[in-house]
């Protein structure tokens, strides 16, 4: 048999529409690996990009306590207070001094500790409404209020005497700061004047208490 150009030529033909018939196939059959192929090594870079900003071995600019002592519960946070510094990022951290400041810690806060959304109150609250008051915790009816009201909240106290000998009491423009709940029983941080106090103080543990709050 004669090996010549035509040949050749024939057989480079049909080789080539074979390989272009088995390279079809084949891609038809794993477009997918070679779309994740591609795709893997991509999410896996923009991963690590966004992990050093945003995750918690990263870091950004957060609001931390700037003061060398601690923020004690309830003390209406100032410029002062806090400032801005690139820290390790925490999940649920703050960013924006605006977001601090006007706001009360719920619990102490520990200095150039980073603050969380968790860890203050949900509303700002003028520092003049809650200057002269107390803090005062008391077992209360919250219902719907425990969980679906943002604190601060201005709110009246119905307190009603288990006994017939005691007559009702009304406890108006009292501070609702914070809630808890310990063995299924509800529980309020209440801020009061102290004239309010006086008043509460004798009929505390012998009362249901409720909350009343005003319709906008």
């Amino acid at each position: 048999m004669q090996v010549g150009p035509p040949t050749i030529q024939t057989y480079a033909s049909t080789v080539l529409k074979q390989y272009r018939k088995l390279s079809n196939s084949w891609v038809r059959r794993h477009w997918f690996d070679v779309m994740l192929l591609c795709i893997l090594p991509t999410g896996w870079l923009l991963f690590r990009y966004v992990s050093r900003q945003n995750f918690p071995h990263g870091e950004s600019t957060q609001v931390v306590v700037s003061s060398q002592s601690e923020l004690p519960p309830f003390k209406i946070i100032n410029s002062s207070d806090v400032a801005l510094k690139k820290v390790k990022t925490v999940a649920g951290s703050l960013s924006k001094l605006d977001e601090v400041v006007g706001h009360y810690p719920v619990q102490e806060l520990s200095p150039k500790a980073v603050i969380k959304s968790d860890q203050i109150s949900a509303k700002k609250i003028d520092s003049r409404e809650l200057a002269g008051r107390q803090a005062v915790v008391i077992p209360v009816r919250l219902g719907p209020l425990a969980g679906a009201s943002k604190f601060p909240l201005r709110v009246s106290l119905l307190l009603s005497p288990r006994t017939a000998e005691t007559k009702p009491l009304i406890i108006p423009d009292a501070y609702l700061l914070a809630t808890s709940e310990v063995n299924g029983a509800s529980y309020a941080i209440m801020a009061v004047t102290a004239e309010q106090m006086k008043s509460l103080v004798p009929v505390i543990g012998t009362s249901d208490i409720t909350l009343s709050v005003a319709v906008p």
